[in-house]
């Protein structure tokens, strides 16, 4: 792969990594993860998202593990709620661990530059 570094108006970038990244990538990816992640934030917030179930199981758990009056209703048991609650942790992690791989790949254009004798 290639060591040159060219200058670009937001620092110096590894050609030979651009290249790369420009086969696998498109700058698109990054608006992908915007809307992505403002759809992700409006479940989080709709009846029934995580918001709401981590809320109902705070709840449950205060009342059994604490022995607080009985708070909030659910039609679920407390183990099946915090399975769904894990199901979603998880579609987000499973997200991020998307969005880590490109973030991974634009942070590597900073690489591999060639040594400066000047800079000593």
């Amino acid at each position: 792969m290639s060591t040159d570094v060219i200058d670009t108006p937001f620092g110096r970038v590894n050609q030979g990594i651009l290249n790369a990244l420009k086969d696998d990538f498109s700058a698109i990816e990054i608006l992908k993860m915007v809307e992505e992640f403002d759809q992700r934030v409006q479940a989080f917030q709709e009846d029934g998202g995580l918001r709401a179930q981590l809320l109902t199981l705070h709840g449950m758990l205060h009342t059994v593990m604490d022995g607080a009056q009985v708070t909030v209703s659910s039609e679920q048991t407390l183990p099946d709620l915090a399975s769904d609650a894990l199901d979603e942790v998880q579609e987000c992690l499973d997200m991020f661990g998307r969005w880590t791989a490109m973030l991974s790949l634009v942070r590597e254009l900073g690489t591999a530059e060639p040594f400066d004798s000047e800079e000593l």
